[in-house]
């Protein structure tokens, strides 16, 4: 999963380009929830 959320990251950050700080204050909320319920299991 772990490979996956950083393939997602690494897309966004492609797609916005000096733009990505912007969107990741936003999207860090989803990554780091994700990432929480991940290591539970």
């Amino acid at each position: 999963m772990h490979e996956e959320a950083m393939l997602v990251v690494d897309a966004l950050a492609y797609a916005t380009g000096p733009k990505f700080g912007k969107y990741m204050v936003e999207f860090h909320k989803y990554l780091e929830m994700g990432l929480k319920i991940f290591e539970e299991y």
